[in-house]
Parts: structure tokens; sequence; C-alpha cells
């Protein structure tokens, strides 16, 4: 074995090894608790109408899968935890089909561009937990690495089936398997051709881009009509789950996720798509377009759409594609390119930046800055400690998603005269969803307006901050002046609550705490125990008088912004530092 074949092994290997080691039994975002809810129910038999669900239609075969293994748990006599075991089926999936497509292309897979892929943020910190992006890769990969064959071609289906977007690389897919084929025996050409051939004397342009047609466009046409049909089977089975689009762009956010979301590999991409303008390619302008932007459209698509460093998941893959099917395009050189290359992308696995004041950053090992996203906080750099919280994660939360999950997982549900009991749809209605459905019960979510003469369930978390994306603002303002009944335990001031339900107390509360903090998210604990973070903006607050504190005439309560011990006080703080406010942000 040379060298370069032990790198390629010998890094994915350990790569792996710290992924899985670093996967347990966490929730990380609203998507994957919905698809575990569902997985759970159709494992017991008891299935709600897809629309319940997290986009059903798009990502089925994740269902399928995950459904699968939690079954096949019930069947043990002492089975593993659920999510635990869910988490860790997908990813064990994922680095299988990654070394099987590694050891496939060893001899032209270039090691640098396999590190920079697989130490992406967007790919790194997000293969320790049920999500659509991880399964379709692993089924991606699996059809590269028996591309030609129908076994390819029916894997292809399947990524299709567990994460639709898996089509935003079938341009690049054909174009790469009929820029480069196999063999270059022309004589033995597809007789359908030989009609394009002909104009070819009238159309100089078609005539200089002959090369690009072999016996590949049969794999090309197998693989288009695989993808189409297994979108189609989703919409056929399931309708419609969800819109296609959800725009949603931010200058700032976008380049924060670039540099700690796609990382080092944003180098790697840029040099990749500057190699379709080289000269060893033979090939007419024309055609090298349409392959730079088919190799772009990953990137293109999701911009307008930018709620998580995970969107760069598609442009990694594309990488690799480049990677072992072209070898002209996929070499990274020369020797400075390289060395630049690996400094970027191995520095920040090992090295943060703590930032609890814009202007004052400072380098860290362990405590990076976090900032937010869709898919929960990420770090800015030291992505190995990271990892590390993870792992710690079911008892030391990260960020909200966890916290909401302990609410949702104590929380014993009362059902109606359906034997269900109603939710309200927010951005984090899975947890609830989850938690009902492991305690063999069936939750159905609704928006609140269509819940009229109900006691609905939901997060305090969604009560207590401005989500852009979640137009909750025209009913919110009626449900905090209404009787709120808390249903789980608190932690760091995050629950579960019911509606219509006890009395106003805590509803006054988050009345003062939401106007306090302008939309912002924030955390509360006691105050003689309680510190808030550097940098974050904190409310000391109680319902009897204390120390200087000013009273709230709206909602009676008491509050300072002097740090207090006093009996009876609680300190509530800002989830995020004070530059990544709301405010802040939309300067």
């Amino acid at each position: 074995m040379n060298t370069r074949i032990a790198i390629l092994l010998g890094s994915v290997l350990l790569i792996a090894a710290a992924s899985l080691w670093s996967t347990s039994g966490f929730l990380r975002k609203n998507d994957q608790a919905t698809i575990l809810a569902g997985s759970v129910d159709w494992a017991r038999g008891d299935r709600q109408a897809w629309s319940q669900y997290y986009q059903f239609d798009k990502t089925y075969v994740l269902y399928i899968y995950t459904a699968a293994v939690l079954k096949i748990n019930r069947a043990f006599d002492q089975p593993a935890e659920p999510v635990r075991l869910a988490n860790r089926s997908v990813a064990l999936a994922f680095w299988l089909a990654l070394f099987v497509f590694v050891w496939r292309y060893r001899q032209q897979l270039d090691p640098l561009i396999l590190i920079a892929v697989l130490l992406s943020p967007a790919i790194l910190l997000n293969t320790q937990y049920v999500n659509s992006s991880t399964l379709s890769s692993a089924l991606l990969l699996l059809s590269l690495a028996t591309v030609r064959t129908p076994l390819g071609i029916v894997f292809f289906f399947l990524a299709v089936g567990a994460r639709a977007d898996a089509l935003l690389l079938l341009p690049l897919y054909g174009w790469l398997l009929l820029t480069f084929p196999v063999s270059n025996d022309w004589k033995n050409r597809p007789k359908s051709f030989q009609r394009l051939e002909k104009w070819a004397d009238f159309f100089p342009t078609i005539g200089k881009t002959r090369k690009i047609f072999s016996n590949d466009w049969k794999t090309v046409f197998a693989l288009a009509v695989a993808g189409l049909a297994a979108f189609g089977v989703g919409r056929i089975w399931a309708g419609a789950g969800g819109t296609d689009l959800d725009p949603f762009f931010n200058l700032r956010m976008a380049l924060g996720y670039i540099v700690f979301g796609f990382g080092g590999a944003t180098l790697v991409f840029l040099w990749l798509l500057g190699r379709w303008s080289s000269r060893e390619l033979d090939l007419h302008a024309w055609w090298r377009v349409l392959g730079a932007l088919a190799f772009a459209l990953p990137v293109l698509f999701f911009l307008p759409q930018l709620h998580a460093p995970r969107y760069f998941w598609r442009a990694g893959e594309a990488m690799l594609m480049v990677a072992v099917l072209a070898p002209t395009l996929g070499t990274l050189r020369p020797l400075a390119v390289r060395a630049v290359v690996a400094l970027v992308v191995l520095v920040p696995v090992l090295v943060g930046v703590q930032m609890p004041v814009l202007a004052q950053p400072q380098v860290t090992l362990r405590e990076p800055t976090l900032f937010p996203s869709g898919d929960g906080h990420y770090p800015m750099g030291a992505y190995a400690s990271f990892l590390a919280r993870f792992r710690a994660a079911e008892r030391e939360p990260i960020d909200h998603n966890q916290r909401v999950w302990w609410a949702a997982r104590d929380t014993r549900f009362e059902t109606d005269e359906t034997g269900r009991f109603p939710i309200v749809t927010t951005p984090m209605f899975g947890y609830l969803m989850l938690s009902g459905s492991l305690q063999g019960l069936t939750g159905e979510a609704r928006p609140y307006p269509r819940l009229e003469g109900q006691t609905p369930y939901l997060d305090s978390r969604t009560l207590s901050r401005a989500d852009v994306k979640f137009g909750a603002a025209g009913w919110m303002q009626d449900v905090l002046d209404g009787p709120i009944q808390v249903a789980s335990p608190e932690f760091d001031g995050i629950s579960i609550v019911r509606l219509g339900a006890g009395d106003q107390a805590w509803a006054r509360r988050a009345r003062l705490l939401n106007r306090l903090f302008v939309g912002d998210e924030y955390r509360m604990g006691v105050a003689s125990e309680a510190v808030p973070p550097a940098g974050h903006r904190a409310i000391w607050f109680a319902e009897q008088a204390f120390d200087q504190a000013q009273r709230d005439v709206e909602t009676g309560w008491y509050y300072q912004r002097e740090e207090s011990t006093a009996e009876g006080v609680y300190v509530a703080w800002a989830a995020l530092p004070d530059w990544m406010s709301i405010r802040a942000f939309g300067e």
C-alpha cells in the first residue's frame, strides 16, 4: 500500500471514529424530532397522515430506514434507547458508505480534497444525528462507487428518496459521465448519435464537442429517470409535504456560514470551479460553461435560502464527484496551493475564536463562540472540542434544542376524547410529537387559530423570542394575555406549557422579559446560583421588591439591570452575545 492510499484510508478511519464517538442520543433540530416521531409511530403501527411529519414526500427513504431500525429494536427483550440507536444507525450508514466509496477510488482520489470535505463543519458536525442529508449522502456515495452499473442507478433512486435535493447533483453527474467516459472508442458509439454528428457540418460548435458523447448516455438517461421517479414516488405517496423554496437571505449570515460552515472546503470548491477554464480541457466553451454551472448549482440553489451551514453538504459531494469522475479537473496543485488549503482546513479543527465582544476576538481551544442556525448553534472553530460537547449533550446542553427536548420528554400529556393531545404548530413542535410517540401516545399538530376551544401544548421558547421565519406575532399576544400552565420541569427557563389552563403568573413574567429582551432569545435561573456569560445582556427580576429594582406597571414584576443575589430574585440573560442580537444583526 502506497503512502497516498494509506493517508486516504487513515483519514477516513480517524474522522469516522471521532464522529461516531461523538454520536449520542441527543436531539439537534426539530426536523430530526419529527422524522423520529414518524418513524416511532410507524414502527409501533400507529402511523398518522404524513402531513403531520417533516416533508415525508421528500425524505421517505429515511423514514423507512429509521422505522425499520426501530422496529427491529422493539423485538429485543432489552431494546436500546430509540433516539441514540437511530442517530448511530444513520451515522454508521454514512461512514460505511464513505469507506466503500474511498476504497473504490483509492487510486485517483486526492486525499486533501477528501479531508477538506469531511472536515468542513457542514458535514463533520451533521453526521451525529438523524437527518436526511446523512442518509442521502451515504446512498449517493454508493451510487458513485457502483457507477455505470444497475446498482448505481438504484442507489441514486434511493438517494433522491432520502432527500429530494440530491437531484441538484444530477446535471453534474451526467456532465461528468458524458465528458469523461471510461472508453474513448468512438467507433462503437451509439447509432443514435450518428444523426447528430451529421449536423456537425452545419454547426461547428457541436462538431467540436463530439467527444462528449459515449455509451454513458444510457447511464445518464437511467439516472435521470431514477431521480425523477424517486421524486414522483414521494409526491404520489404523500402529496406535497412542504415548500420547496424558503427564501431567507442575510449577507452577514451567509458569510458566517461560509467561513464557519463550509470552512476550508470553500477554497477547494473555488479552485475546482476555476479548473473549468483550464486549457487542459479540450472542450468547447459552451460545454464548459454548462459543466461549471452544474458544479455550482448546489451552492446557487441554497444561497437565497441559507438557513444553516449544512446546506453546503451537496457542494461537498459535488467536489467528491469531480475528484473521482474527472481526472483532468479533480486535481489540486501546485504545492503552494495545497499547503494553503491544508492549513485553512486543519487549523480550525483545533483552534477557534472566542468573541463575546465583536471587536475583541480571542483564540481558544475549548470554548469557541457559538452562533445560531436552523440546525442549532455552531462553533467558530475548535471543532474537535465541539465534538466532545456533542458526546455529552445528553447531560450538558449545547443550545435550546436539548433543553426543549428534556422538557418535552418529561411532560405527561393529557389526551382528549379522540385519544390524542393537541399541539400548536411551532418551529419546535416535533419534540412534543416525539415525546408523545415514545410514550405510546399520538400528538396532533395544528396552527393555533385551528385549536379554538382546546388546551394545546407548545414549547415556551416559541413564546419568548421573535422568530423571523415564524409569523407567530399575530396570536402570541393573545396567548400571553390568557392563562398558561407549566406542564414540565424548566431547564434554564425553557419548559412545555399548556394554553388555556392554569393562571396568568407565567404569562406575566414572559411579557416582562419579552419586552426587556426585545425579541432576543434568553435563558434564566436563580440569581444566587446562575452566572450570566460575559458579553450577554442580563436582567435581574422578581415578583417582590428587591434592592433598587423598579416595578413594571403592566405585569407587576420588579426588575433591574444591576447584579443582585437577594433571596427570591431570578436572573435572565440573552442566549447569544449582544453583537448577535436581533437589533444589532439588522443594522
